[in-house]
């Protein structure tokens, strides 16, 4: 919580001791469950799985609400709820080759595909090892008013991307077919992920 939002930290920290010194006991005690609840919601454990190079895997915790097969490319949307995890990593090996941060100030509810089109957001494109190109989309929804990631060039599947704050929704988006392989999908709509399930792998074409 200190590293992605340290002035909350700080805030949140403090308030419980200052309602204690002033003897407002009641809003000690919220102040106290609203530090749990962030602490929980920011939790964070590094992923030390590693995958080969034809291996897409979950950026995020959360539910498949959408899967989409049109024009030779697969679009997979995780809604997250405010208690999963809300970090997130990248899905496979290769290096990142744009970030775009598209701050157009709209924050619509994030489980609806189509209404949540206009929403911040911020687009990772990665040039995969395989020669696939993934794009990563973090979309904050409803609540959260702030998308943080790192920035890296080369990226291993499993690694820390960032973090969206408060239910949001994160979209994968990468090509059906790369070279002589094609794309064999594991998951369906309503699968409950955890980062670092595989959502599929490239294999070569019968």
């Amino acid at each position: 919580m200190w590293k992605e939002s340290f002035e909350l930290g700080i805030i949140a920290s403090s308030l419980p001791f200052i309602f204690y010194r002033l003897g407002w006991s009641w809003l000690m005690g919220f102040s106290i469950l609203v530090l749990m609840f962030l602490i929980y919601f920011y939790r964070y454990a590094e992923f030390l799985g590693r995958f080969g190079d034809n291996v897409i895997i979950s950026p995020a915790c959360g539910e498949i609400t959408d899967i989409i097969e049109l024009d030779g490319y697969c679009l997979v949307s995780i809604f997250l709820s405010p208690f999963d995890r809300h970090t997130q990593v990248y899905p496979i090996n290769g290096k990142v080759i744009k970030s775009v941060y598209d701050q157009n100030g709209q924050f619509k509810l994030a489980i609806t595909r189509n209404k949540s089109h206009d929403n911040e957001k911020k687009m990772h494109y990665i040039l995969a090892n395989n020669g696939a190109v993934v794009k990563v989309t973090q979309i904050a929804g409803f609540l959260p008013r702030r998308i943080t990631s790192e920035n890296k060039v080369n990226v291993k599947a499993g690694e820390y991307l960032g973090m969206i704050k408060f239910g949001s929704r994160v979209d994968l988006m990468f090509p059906m077919k790369v070279g002589d392989t094609e794309f064999k999908r594991r998951v369906i709509v309503g699968n409950k992920l955890n980062i670092g399930d595989i959502i599929g792998l490239y294999r070569k074409i019968d």
